[in-house]
């Protein structure tokens, strides 16, 4: 662990799937149970999605709108071929 870390245990698991898209990495490097990777997976595919539709869906959509577009389109991407890999 960091020496000058006192906050709570942090985890990047979904910026991992975002990089690599592998469930069994995620369940090795983040100390997960398989079954529970894969809902946090979904949440975060499910949170994303919804972030980029709402920011897209303002008037005046900001200049980040394309950005969270993207991470939900790449995410999605990744959560679909997991999903379909059984």
């Amino acid at each position: 662990g960091d020496c000058c870390w006192d906050g709570p245990l942090l985890n990047a698991y979904a910026l991992d799937f975002l990089k690599h898209g592998q469930l069994a990495t995620i369940v090795k490097d983040n100390r997960v149970a398989a079954g529970r990777a894969w809902i946090l997976l979904r949440d975060w595919d499910l949170l994303l999605t919804g972030l980029a539709a709402a920011i897209n869906g303002m008037t005046r959509a900001p200049d980040y709108a394309p950005t969270f577009s993207f991470l939900a389109r790449r995410f999605r991407q990744k959560f679909k071929t997991l999903s379909a890999q059984g």
